[in-house]
C-alpha cells in the first residue's frame, strides 16, 4: 500500500514539474516573442526615417494628388541642385543665402550637415520649406527652437505667411511657412509619411 502510494504521489510531483516547465517555457515564449515584436517595430520605425532631407521631400510631395499641387520649385539656384518640378537639394555653405530664403538661422548653420528645399513658386511666403538633417550629438529640439525664433524675428517682404509649423522626424527638422490651408496639408502628409514625426512648435503669424 505504501509503495502505491509513493508511486502515486511521485507521479503527481514528477507532473507537477512538467507542467511548470511547459508554463515557464510559454512564458519565456511569450517574452520572446514579444521582445521580438519589440524589436522589429524599432526596426521599421528606423528603416522608415529617410536618408536625406531631400528625400523627406520628395517622400512627401509624392503622396500629393495631382488636384492637391501647385507650382513649386526646390534647391538653390546653382545649376546642380535647382529643381523647378519638385524638391531639391540646398546647399549649406552659404549662410545668409539658406536663412534669407528658408528662415533656418546663420548662427546655427554649423549644426546641420544637409538641407533640402520646396518653395511655392509664385509666392515664397505662400508656401516655403526647408529640411535639415542636425548633425550627431547637435540637440534637434534645440535647433528646432532656434528656427523658431529665427522665424518669429522675421522681417517679411512681399506679405507676411498666415501660419509656421516646425516638425522633427528622425534626425531632420522640418519648418514649413506660408497660407495656413497648405502648411496644415502639407504636416498631415509629414505625419502620414513618418508616423515618428514630432509637433515642436506651430502657430499663427499674421
Amino acid at each position: 500500500m505504501k509503495k502505491v502510494i509513493t508511486f502515486i504521489l511521485t507521479a503527481m510531483m514528477i507532473t507537477g514539474l512538467v507542467s511548470c516547465s511547459k508554463d515557464k517555457e510559454k512564458s519565456s515564449s511569450t517574452k520572446d516573442n514579444t521582445s521580438s515584436s519589440v524589436s522589429e517595430s524599432s526596426s521599421e520605425a528606423e528603416a522608415s526615417l529617410a536618408e536625406s532631407p531631400l528625400e523627406v521631400l520628395n517622400t512627401v510631395w509624392a503622396t500629393y494628388e495631382e488636384a492637391e499641387k501647385f507650382p513649386i520649385a526646390g534647391g538653390d539656384f546653382s545649376e546642380e541642385n535647382n529643381n523647378m518640378e519638385g524638391p531639391g537639394k540646398f546647399s549649406i555653405e552659404d549662410a545668409e543665402a539658406i536663412d534669407s530664403q528658408l528662415g533656418f538661422p546663420v548662427a546655427s548653420i554649423a549644426k546641420i550637415e544637409d538641407a533640402a528645399s520646396i518653395v511655392h513658386m509664385m509666392n515664397a511666403n505662400t508656401f516655403t520649406c526647408g529640411a535639415y538633417r542636425v548633425k550627431k550629438g547637435e540637440d534637434i529640439k534645440a535647433v528646432a527652437d532656434e528656427i523658431k525664433a529665427n522665424i518669429i524675428a522675421r522681417q517679411w517682404m512681399c506679405g507676411i505667411p498666415e501660419k509656421y509649423a516646425i516638425l522633427t522626424a528622425g534626425e531632420d527638422v522640418i519648418c514649413v511657412f506660408g497660407a495656413v490651408n497648405i502648411v496644415d496639408v502639407f504636416t498631415a502628409k509629414v505625419k502620414t509619411s513618418y508616423p515618428t514625426t514630432e509637433t515642436v512648435s506651430e502657430d499663427n503669424i499674421a
